[in-house]
Order: structure tokens, then C-alpha cells, then sequence
């Protein structure tokens, strides 16, 4: 289990990503941590369901810097590779 301030999620054992900081005002930082040295695909979305964002190809333990301009609020994060889907919650204060 990992512990942030305010979010605490699972995480597999041969895949997980960082997000931070988090909560935050918008501009954060996404970073694979996956076993499985392979490019991974990031999206957003919001609370409805809809994409707001996305990125292909992101590099196997590269930092991702990420600037949403959308309003406060809680939104899905999901990167996936060949291992699989993964999700977690950002919070934009």
C-alpha cells in the first residue's frame, strides 16, 4: 500500500506509477515504475467519464510533466501497457 496525503492505494506487484505532489493545483508530475520495461499510454479523465488529456508512449521510468487546466475536483488517471490497465486519483485543488 502506498500513502500520500489524502489517497492511499494498492498497487500490483509487477506494475505501479507515482503521481506528485498530490492533491496539487493542477501541474504534477506521472512516473512509471513498472516492472515491465515497456512504453506505457497515460489519459485523464474526469469524474463523468470523459478523456480529457492523454500522452502516448511514455517512457519506461521517465518523469512526465503534466499542466491541466481544468477546474478543482478529483480525476481518474490511467496508464496502460503490456501488462495491463492501471488507475489512480489525482485531487486539483
Amino acid at each position: 500500500v502506498l500513502q500520500g496525503v489524502g489517497i492511499e492505494e494498492n498497487l500490483t506487484e509487477d506494475f505501479y506509477f507515482q503521481i506528485y505532489p498530490n492533491p496539487n493545483d493542477g501541474t504534477f508530475t506521472i512516473r512509471s515504475l513498472s516492472l515491465v520495461e515497456a512504453p506505457a499510454f497515460l489519459k485523464i479523465y474526469n469524474v463523468l467519464g470523459e478523456e480529457i488529456y492523454r500522452i502516448p508512449n511514455i517512457e519506461y521510468r521517465l518523469p512526465v510533466s503534466v499542466n491541466l487546466k481544468h477546474p478543482a475536483g478529483i480525476y481518474n488517471v490511467q496508464l496502460q501497457n503490456e501488462s495491463g490497465i492501471f488507475n489512480r486519483k489525482i485531487i486539483i485543488e
